[in-house]
């Protein structure tokens, strides 16, 4: 009886064993999202190129007007030295020095001074 007895609890206790199951299902993505997700990254392409083109352009015209800065400079320099020799040699004194050398007759009438 008592091999009958453990048998008919055994077959009770798998009755009572409720079974579970894990229900996997496969995530299925729509034509409408696999579109808005290409979308998407087609967006994030071109923005990224847009952007990093207009810093390049920018990058390429900040290093011309330093370039350009530099010659302005340069320029300013050039032409301060120049004024300073226009004024130097158009002093009355070395005029009329040179109009000498050249053999040219002073008239009083005939000298204006321009400032």
């Amino acid at each position: 009886m008592g091999n009958v007895a453990r048998k008919i609890q055994e077959n009770q206790q798998k009755q009572h064993q409720v079974t579970t199951q894990t229900v996997t299902r496969a995530i299925r993505i729509t034509l409408g999202e696999k579109f808005l997700f290409g979308l998407l990254i087609v967006g994030s392409v071109v923005a990224s190129t847009f952007f990093i083109s207009n810093k390049y352009e920018l990058y390429k015209v900040n290093g011309e007007l330093t370039n350009i800065e530099a010659e302005v400079k340069n320029q300013e320099k050039v032409n301060k030295e120049l004024k300073m020799e226009v004024e130097a040699l158009t002093r009355s004194e070395d005029v009329i020095k040179k109009a000498k050398e050249k053999g040219l007759k002073l008239d009083p009438n005939n000298i204006k001074n321009l400032e």
